[in-house]
């Protein structure tokens, strides 16, 4: 079996994984990496308060990434924030 890659996709969250998904019904060979040992550990949090009633709205969560101690306010996905009209409409602008 050949291990040649048509595209080595950096990050295994939501979206690496999404694109590789897209890129394998197109018939390409992908390869995620990720620095996290659990794919989509930052969105399994999220999942896993909403599901237990938290109001991700109200409050945003704070994600603690494990291995490197950094905390990350995830207030930017919530729905009540301000929209930023000098944003460059990427994920965080």
């Amino acid at each position: 079996m050949s291990k040649a890659y048509d595209a080595i996709i950096i990050g295994a969250g939501i979206i690496g994984c999404c694109i590789a998904f897209e890129m394998s019904k197109k018939g390409h060979r992908t390869l995620n990496l990720d620095f996290q040992p659990v794919a989509g550990a930052m969105m399994a949090a999220l999942i896993d308060q909403v599901e237990q009633g938290y109001d991700h709205d109200a409050s945003p969560l704070k994600y603690t990434l494990p291995h490197l101690g950094i905390t990350i306010d995830l207030g930017a996905f919530h729905r009540k924030r301000e929209i930023n009209r000098d944003s460059s409409f990427s994920v965080i602008g």
